[in-house]
C-alpha cells in the first residue's frame, strides 16, 4: 500500500481541526445557554436529573436534558450557528486514515449536510401598497390628456428674443435655470382673475409683474426655480381664458421671453371685417337702386301724405307700383326703430311684412293708409301715412294698437 502524501495529510489536518474548534466553541456557547436557563446547584453534589431525562443516563449525559437540547437547538437554528452533531466528523476522519484506493486517489468521506436558512417574510403591514387602478373611463381620459399634452406646439420666433407658443395648440414648455428670470407674457389689455398656481410652490418663486397703462397694459409672471432638474406644471387664469404651462428647470438653458398669438381672436377679427363689408355692399347696391328708382321719375309715385310725431316722421314715401320704400331719418339706425301697422281697402288691420334695408323700409306690396307706431297706449309715438288718392278718415284711436285688434274680429272698418 502506497502512503498517503503529505499535502493530503496537512489538509486533513487543517479540516479536522477547525472542526474541532467549532464544536468546542458550540459546546461552551451551550453550557451558557444552559446556566442561564438551569438553577445553581451545589459544586459536590451532582445534579437531579430534569424531568425528561434518560433514566440510564450518566453524569455528564444528564447535563443536558431534552428539553435543554431543544432550547439550544432552537436557540442554534435562530443565530445561524450549526449543530455538531448535523455533521459526522468521526466517519469524516475514519474515511481519511483508511487507505486509498487502488488508482492512489483517496477515499473522499461523505459531504457534510448545509444548514438551511429560513428567509424571513414581511409582515402584511409593512408592505408597500399599490397604488389604486383607474376605471376604463379613468383610462381613457388619462389618455386623451396625455395625448394633448405630448401635442408638439412648435414655438416660433419673435421680436425682442421672444418665444411665441400658439395659444391652445398644446401645452407650452418654458425653460428655466437658477439664478435666471424666466417671463411670460400675457396679451396686452388682459386682466388676472386669481393668483398663479403651481404645481411645486417651495421650489419655485413666482412673482406677477406688467408694463404699459390703461388699456394697452400688458401683464407678466416672472418664473424662477431654486434648483436643477425640477418638473411641474403652472396654470394662469384671465378675464379671457386660461393657460396651462409646463415648467423644467436646467443647469445653463433657460428660455427669457414667452409669448402667445391667438388664433380665436385672429378668426374673430377677420370675421368682423367680413361682414362690415357685407353691409357696406348691401347699403351701396341699396343707394344704387335708389338713385336709379329717382332717375326714372315718370315710373315712380310719390303721390303721399305724411303727418305725425317728426322723431319718427318719414323723410319720403314713394312706391314704383309693385314695392312701397319709406325712408327714414339716419338717426333711426342708432334707436328704437318703429313698427308699421296697414288698413287694407276692405278696412281690416293687418300687420305686414317688410324689410329694412340701412334707413330705408321696403314693403313688397301697395297700400293706401299706414302708420308708424313706437311705444303702446297714450304715450306711443305715430306717424300717419296715406296715399294720395285716399281721403283722410281717422281710423286710429289713441292705442294704437286697438282697433287693429278689433279689426281683426270684425273685419270692418271702426272710425273714431
Amino acid at each position: 500500500m502506497k502512503s498517503i502524501p503529505k499535502m493530503v495529510v496537512a489538509t486533513t489536518t487543517a479540516v479536522a481541526l477547525m472542526v474541532v474548534i467549532t464544536i468546542v466553541l458550540a459546546q461552551k456557547r451551550a453550557k451558557a445557554a444552559q446556566s442561564q436557563d438551569a438553577p445553581s446547584v451545589q459544586v459536590n453534589s451532582p445534579p437531579a436529573p430534569e424531568v425528561g431525562a434518560a433514566p440510564n443516563a450518566t453524569y455528564g449525559e444528564a447535563m443536558e436534558t431534552p428539553n435543554q437540547r431543544r432550547r439550544r437547538l432552537a436557540a442554534e437554528a435562530a443565530t445561524g450557528v450549526p449543530s455538531p452533531e448535523q455533521y459526522p466528523f468521526t466517519e469524516a476522519i475514519q474515511a481519511l486514515k483508511a487507505a486509498p484506493s487502488a488508482s492512489g486517489q483517496p477515499v473522499a468521506g461523505p459531504v457534510p449536510p448545509q444548514p438551511s436558512v429560513k428567509k424571513s417574510k414581511t409582515p402584511k403591514e409593512t408592505r408597500p401598497k399599490n397604488s389604486v387602478s383607474p376605471s376604463p373611463t379613468g383610462k381613457d381620459a388619462v389618455e386623451v390628456s396625455d395625448r394633448w399634452q405630448s401635442t408638439r406646439d412648435t414655438p416660433a420666433e419673435g421680436k425682442d428674443g421672444r418665444v411665441i407658443y400658439s395659444e391652445g395648440a398644446g401645452m407650452p414648455t418654458v425653460v428655466c435655470a437658477p439664478l435666471r428670470l424666466c417671463v411670460v407674457e400675457l396679451q396686452p389689455g388682459e386682466r388676472l382673475t386669481g393668483d398663479p398656481q403651481i404645481g411645486d410652490s417651495v421650489r419655485w418663486n413666482i412673482e406677477p409683474a406688467s408694463y404699459g397703462l390703461g388699456e394697452l397694459t400688458t401683464p407678466m409672471i416672472l418664473i424662477k426655480p431654486k434648483a436643477v432638474g425640477l418638473d411641474t406644471n403652472l396654470v394662469i387664469t384671465t378675464d379671457r381664458r386660461i393657460y396651462y404651462l409646463r415648467l423644467m428647470s436646467s443647469s445653463q438653458d433657460y428660455v427669457a421671453r414667452v409669448s402667445f398669438e391667438y388664433p380665436d381672436d385672429s378668426r374673430a377679427r377677420w370675421s368682423a371685417a367680413r361682414q362690415k363689408q357685407a353691409q357696406a355692399d348691401r347699403e351701396a347696391q341699396f343707394d344704387k337702386g335708389i338713385k336709379t328708382l329717382a332717375d326714372s321719375v315718370e315710373g315712380l309715385n310719390v303721390d303721399y301724405r305724411i303727418k305725425g310725431d317728426a322723431s319718427i316722421r318719414p323723410i319720403r314715401v314713394l312706391d314704383d307700383g309693385v314695392h312701397t320704400y319709406i325712408q327714414m331719418n339716419p338717426e333711426v339706425l342708432h334707436r328704437e326703430a318703429p313698427v308699421l301697422a296697414i288698413l287694407g281697402p276692405s278696412g281690416k288691420a293687418e300687420m305686414v311684412n317688410y324689410r329694412v334695408q340701412g334707413s330705408v323700409y321696403v314693403v313688397d306690396r301697395l297700400f293706401d293708409r299706414g302708420r308708424l307706431i313706437l311705444g303702446s297706449g297714450r304715450k306711443a309715438l305715430k306717424a300717419d301715412i296715406m296715399r294720395g288718392s285716399f281721403k283722410e278718415r281717422r281710423l286710429f284711436a289713441r292705442d294704437p294698437f286697438r282697433d287693429l285688434a278689433k279689426n281683426d274680429q270684425t273685419g270692418e272698418d271702426q272710425p273714431k
